[in-house]
């Protein structure tokens, strides 16, 4: 079992009319700071049983905020998001290499990223969301 995680208490930066601001839970889309939700998290557990592993990851990115207008009924919260992936593999050993055939699934669960009314692309936050939803893939590495 590993966990990954960061909390900002604050992320001070220099205002333009003297002093600082704190930007830790915003988007940051006045200033030259990224968005910077103020919880990010990474859970995962690995099981291995001979050539066979799974793996189950939990992503989680805290809710955080706009300061830029929004429609009319909508909110300038930035909602928080989860996903889970899994994925399975089974590894050969052969004489003076070794391969890996994997299965997984990215999204799991298939959740939407939340809404960034005033992001420029697309409605999301690039840089702690991901839009495509659930991804199916296989993967075989090789070394040598």
């Amino acid at each position: 079992l590993h966990l990954t995680a960061t909390h900002f208490l604050s992320y001070e930066i220099p205002d333009p009319s003297g002093g600082t601001q704190d930007v830790a839970g915003k988007f940051n889309h006045d200033n030259f700071a990224r968005s910077i939700p103020e919880t990010k998290a990474n859970l995962s557990a690995d099981w291995v049983y001979g050539n066979h592993k799974a793996v189950a990851i939990v992503y989680y990115v805290s809710n955080y905020e706009t300061t830029r207008a929004v429609p009319d009924g909508s909110s300038q919260n930035i909602d928080s998001w989860t996903t889970v992936d899994l994925q399975y593999a089974y590894n050969l050993e052969l004489d003076n290499s070794a391969a890996a055939f994997s299965l997984g699934v990215k999204n799991v669960f298939d959740e939407e990223p939340p809404v960034v009314y005033d992001a420029a692309n697309l409605s999301y936050d690039p840089k702690h969301h991901d839009p495509r939803g659930r991804i199916y893939y296989a993967r075989i590495t090789y070394a040598f």
